[in-house]
């Protein structure tokens, strides 16, 4: 997307434009500058709320763009950000675009930048833009970030922020709301096969295809694509096709964010995994795995067994399993790296409209692979912590363990996401990730939404309460209890 600059102004002043076809009674950006807080130290900044409501938000009073103050990020796993919401109303046919300022310091791999989401009025999300196709630098001064919207008929409501979920720190300040204006030129040849394309596979493919009214649809995504010249100009009304299946998990890639997922580790990489040992239980934190590339994968699974390993070797009666914080990606690194607790059978099945596929943990990907040993592993007791943040093949990952022996699940229901995704290349190097199937647990059981626990464990954000009774568990089963 096109930067677009301003020139700086006191942040404590109201930064907001309104062309001419919008109505004069939109609703207004409140405290854009950072400058109003609310805590009674003066680290919170008025208006703003945690996007994942598990880290307070921090008014930095030392580093800013313009003004005094500036919002800051510091990451904590999964993600942290911030958030206010305006009624989308005046808004609604109107592209909108959210602008800001940035600055990044020591950002690692991830995600970092705004967005932008419309909501129906039972507060249904029904789209979604961002600024993450602009990554930042590692360490960088401020630039301007911009996230695009379409506001739809339908959308009641604008939520919208910052987020951080990348290692580093992340500053925010001038933060814009604009309506750009409507397109006068036609759409070209070129764009238009381009989404005919895109729209007609969704429409083929998609597990869920039959619960859009197609014909209705199109107009909306024509005006969403109006005045496109180069495939990138259909992005916003294809990503409103996606929107419209429902399923929250159907996305689009753009060949830079494909090159991204495949490109291979470096010597720095970090695979998020960690571990430890309490008495004589074994710890392991799996995190999310979103990339495609080989080497990777192998290095992630490598990291669990070995991890598994000293842990077995170092006398663990059980396992803590830790999901809590795995936002999902590509499953078979996770499946892999447990496969000395989770054994060589059927561990799920993907379930289409015409096909059930099953899945295990074969480190070959086919029954001719060989599987982790792991001495008692597949009979040692082990509870598995989940949550809100377990997603897609986190959820994959969980549902492996339904039906194991000797296996608890403790936390909170999972994200929603158990449902599979399937790769379709576009002809510019993008992608649509269409959701195809739903998970089934080795019974059979079907999902597509949440997993729930066996345990409820009231507040995610206590870590120690799971943690300590996911261990008394343990500790109280055949072979630890001795």
């Amino acid at each position: 997307m096109p930067l677009r600059t301003k020139l700086p102004i006191c942040a404590a002043l109201l930064i907001f434009a309104l062309p001419a076809q919008a109505k004069p009674d939109a609703p207004r950006i409140i405290n854009p500058g950072f400058e109003e807080t609310a805590a009674p130290d003066g680290s919170h900044p008025q208006a703003w709320w945690p996007a994942n409501g598990r880290q307070p938000l921090m008014v930095d009073k030392e580093t800013a763009f313009a003004g005094k103050h500036s919002l800051r990020l510091e990451h904590r796993p999964p993600f942290v950000g911030s958030s206010q919401s305006l009624d989308a109303g005046p808004w609604q046919g109107h592209t909108i675009v959210l602008r800001a300022r940035l600055k990044g310091e020591k950002l690692g791999e991830g995600t970092a930048g705004l967005w932008l989401r419309g909501d129906s009025a039972s507060g249904k999300p029904i789209d979604f833009a961002s600024s993450y196709r602009q990554p930042l630098a590692a360490t960088t001064q401020w630039q301007v970030r911009e996230a695009r919207l379409f506001v739809g008929p339908e959308t009641e409501q604008l939520v919208f922020g910052a987020m951080l979920g990348a290692p580093g720190t992340l500053w925010v300040d001038d933060i814009e709301l604009q309506v750009l204006p409507a397109p006068t030129e036609p759409m070209s040849a070129a764009a238009r096969q381009y989404l005919d394309a895109a729209i007609a596979l969704i429409a083929d493919k998609a597990y869920y295809a039959d619960r859009v009214d197609w014909p209705a649809l199109k107009p909306e995504l024509e005006q969403r694509a109006a005045g496109a010249v180069e495939p990138a100009g259909t992005y916003p009304a294809i990503e409103r096709a996606l929107a419209a299946l429902g399923d929250g998990h159907s996305h689009f890639l753009p060949s830079s964010r494909l090159e991204e997922l495949m490109s291979p580790p470096d010597k720095d990489w970090d695979t998020g995994i960690t571990a430890r040992m309490f008495g004589r239980v074994g710890y392991v934190r799996v995190p999310g795995f979103a990339f495609g590339n080989s080497a990777r994968g192998e290095q992630f699974s490598r990291t669990l067994r070995g991890h598994l390993d000293g842990q077995s070797a170092a006398g663990a009666c059980g396992w803590i399993i830790d999901l809590r914080d795995n936002t999902g990606g590509n499953m078979y690194p996770m499946i892999r790296g447990l496969s000395g607790l989770l054994g060589g059978g059927t561990l799920g099945y993907f379930v289409g409209r015409d096909e059930r596929t099953p899945w295990n943990a074969r480190l070959a990907g086919s029954e001719d692979g060989d599987l982790h040993a792991l001495p008692r592993g597949t009979s040692a007791p082990v509870a598995v912590l989940q949550g809100p943040q377990t997603m897609s093949s986190g959820e994959a990952t969980l549902l492996s363990f339904i039906g194991r022996p000797h296996t608890r699940l403790l936390g909170q229901a999972s994200g929603g996401f158990s449902t599979g995704n399937r790769m379709f290349p576009l002809p510019d190097g993008s992608a649509l990730a269409l959701t195809t199937t739903v998970m089934a647990d080795r019974s059979g059981k079907i999902y597509g939404d949440s997993v729930e626990p066996d345990e409820v464990i009231g507040d995610a954000n206590r870590t120690d309460v799971t943690e300590a009774a996911a261990r008394e568990w343990i500790e109280a089963q055949p072979g630890c209890a001795d």
